[in-house]
């Protein structure tokens, strides 16, 4: 019988196993030692058997297991058997887990996180980047629907169309009574709207926050009665929509007398006014304007104060003295043939002495001088009427008594009068003071 091969790789301390006899042989008997006692039979191994080697641990600090001894050449010396071959490594023995090394776990924690932060500063420019790719979108958008309704608000006031001139207001204004296609018509005609050329809009935003805002202005150049305007007009937004800021002009007209506007009589004498050129009037017969022209260049900013119209300085019509001192002499004369020494609303106030009464039905007024030579007829803005001074001399004849004696007063008399006349009417209306 040949011997069994012998082991390559013995693991120290560990116990040898006969070889295996053919499956079904019978025991094999070994020859006693010299000098020593009978070796009993071995009881043959089951087929496939396979011995468990125990794990080794490894040495501390080191990487890989110590190399294996090698094989002793007699194998291992079993206490009353004798020597047995060393056993068979196997593969399939369990090995004792290492304890985690540190070292190699430090490396990949700062891996991990410098991985995280890059995902981390991908993900903020990728949002940032879409930010600002929307803030871009807005701003262009934006600016783009200020630059078009301030193209509909020009283009509205160029065609009369006040409907459509309102309809861009962020606010409408509180008196429309002027607001009208008739009366945008009438501007037009005395110069209007024309030449329109509107340039780019400025919207307020930050770049730095991404965040547009909700003013800002249109550049535009029109003409008005063929004079060259420049100007920023202010728009808002209104909801999703812009509008204009304001779309009107506040005037004062003055007064009184009461103004029209292209023969239109306002509710009051502040209007709101569409950019344009208008003709003011008074609407009395006696009273022209110095300037009748009134020109609005361009809108006002909303609660701004009503500017006054400078070129509403009224004055007397070239006829207007003249049918205002014959008022005033008719209304003299009506006085003079009064029999009273009161008579109401005259320039006539006689008193006498406590003894003298006067017969007032016997009484007669005559004037000694013309008192209208060189008479001057004056406007009065606060009334919007006109006043003259007018030097009276006449002559009281009454008869009188005093006490018992019956006789006739005759007295002169030197006056300065003034006399007021309100134009409000078809007439001159005379008062005096």
């Amino acid at each position: 019988m040949t011997a069994p091969p012998q082991p390559s790789s013995p693991r120290p301390g560990a116990a040898g196993l006969p070889p295996a006899a053919p499956f079904g042989a019978d025991p094999i008997e070994h020859p006693p030692a010299q000098g020593g006692p009978p070796t009993p039979p071995m009881t043959p191994l089951a087929e496939h058997t396979t011995a468990v080697l125990p794990s080794v641990p490894a040495a501390p600090g080191e990487d890989e297991l110590p190399a294996t001894p090698p094989p002793s050449p007699r194998g291992t010396q079993v206490p009353g058997r004798g020597p047995v071959a060393a056993p068979i490594p196997t593969t399939n023995a369990p090995r004792r887990a290492r304890p985690p090394r540190r070292g190699r776990r430090l490396p990949k924690v700062v891996v991990g996180t410098v991985l995280a932060l890059v995902l981390l500063a991908g993900a903020l420019l990728t949002w940032r980047s879409a930010v600002g790719r929307e803030y871009d979108t807005r701003l262009t958008t934006d600016r783009a629907a200020a630059r078009q309704v301030a193209e509909a608000y020009l283009g509205a006031l160029r065609d009369a169309n006040a409907a459509a001139a309102l309809d861009t207001a962020a606010t409408r204004p509180r008196n429309a009574s002027l607001l009208t296609d008739d009366t945008l018509r009438g501007s037009q005609a005395s110069g209007g709207v024309t030449g329109i050329r509107v340039g780019e809009a400025t919207v307020a935003h930050d770049a730095t926050t991404r965040v547009v805002g909700d003013t800002g202005t249109v550049q535009a150049h029109y003409l008005i009665g063929g004079k060259p305007v420049d100007v920023q007009l202010p728009v808002t937004r209104v909801g999703s929509r812009w509008k204009m800021s304001a779309v009107t002009a506040r005037v004062d007209l003055g007064g009184p007398p009461t103004r029209s506007v292209d023969g239109k009589v306002p509710e009051a004498s502040t209007v709101d006014l569409f950019p344009g050129t208008y003709r003011i009037a008074t609407t009395s017969t006696y009273v022209t304007l110095a300037q009748p022209d009134l020109v609005v260049t361009a809108p006002d900013p909303v609660g701004d104060t009503a500017k006054h119209w400078s070129g509403g300085s009224p004055s007397l019509s070239a006829d207007a003295k003249d049918r205002i001192l014959r008022a005033a002499q008719a209304s003299l004369s009506a006085c003079l043939g009064q029999k009273s020494l009161n008579p109401a609303g005259c320039p006539i106030a006689i008193t006498t002495g406590p003894a003298i009464s006067v017969n007032e039905a016997t009484i007669a007024y005559t004037l000694l001088d013309d008192p209208w030579q060189g008479v001057e007829v004056a406007y009065e803005d606060s009334t919007g009427g006109a006043t003259g001074r007018v030097p009276l001399h006449y002559r009281l004849d009454a008869a009188a008594t005093n006490g018992s004696v019956e006789g006739v007063v005759r007295q002169d008399y030197r006056y300065d009068a003034t006399f007021v006349a309100d134009l409000t009417g078809t007439d001159p209306a005379i008062s005096w003071k």
